[in-house]
């Protein structure tokens, strides 16, 4: 495939939201974004955030979306913590969040992982994931991989030396090409309940209070 793509850093990430005022709120007020000036000839609804070096861009207009469990293998976007988690479970637990405790014991270390949703059901991870070294994976190390890292590697050696193994691998797709050819097919639509989770609640009614606050 040639060289990769010279990149510098993650700039931010995008969120399809139903409620930009109670995304808002979330994202500032649990996480401790800061609202900033995004560009004024944008015409649609929508706020940009920002810290921790990210940015985080809310576009209105998203589906209302109903509660659904908490599962830490659903996409997500973490968050090192800058205190205890024990200090972060306290937090949640005072703001009425709900969340999901998981911890992760990897030679002899314990990591900790809170998982909650934000208003639209994106999950959220908050960790203490630094106490896990970033360790490559190479072949010098295969004897510590786990099955499925040390399937990959060997994949991705025998794709620079060109023997493609990765074409139509994509997702497990018959897609041809390391990207796949094909464009997938929406899912189709579902009818919206009007219910409204409690939490969802509690985030559009802080939102759109005259003044609000995290009790």
């Amino acid at each position: 495939m040639g060289t990769a793509l010279n990149l510098k850093c993650l700039n931010h990430i995008s969120i399809k939201v139903h409620d930009v005022d109670a995304s808002t709120f979330f994202y500032t007020k649990v996480l401790g974004f800061t609202l900033v000036k995004r560009p004024s000839s944008f015409r649609f609804n929508g706020a940009w955030l920002h810290n921790y070096g990210l940015g985080i861009h809310l576009i209105g207009g998203g589906p209302k979306r109903e509660p659904m469990p908490i599962n830490p293998r659903n996409d997500h976007l973490s968050f090192q913590a800058a205190s205890s988690t024990s200090e972060i479970q306290a937090q949640l637990e005072k703001m009425a969040i709900p969340y999901l405790k998981e911890v992760v014991v990897e030679d002899g270390m314990c990591v900790t992982q809170l998982f909650f949703h934000d208003p639209d059901n994106m999950m959220i991870e908050i960790c203490n994931c630094e106490l896990l070294p970033v360790v490559p994976a190479t072949a010098d190390r295969a004897a510590s991989l786990d099955a499925q890292t040390l399937k990959i590697l060997e994949r991705l050696q025998k794709e620079e030396e060109g023997d493609h193994p990765m074409d139509g691998q994509v997702a497990g797709s018959g897609n041809s090409g390391l990207l796949g050819a094909q464009v997938p097919r929406p899912p189709s639509s579902t009818s919206n309940s009007s219910s409204r989770s409690s939490m969802e609640s509690v985030w559009a009614q802080h939102a759109h209070a005259p003044s609000a606050h995290v009790h």
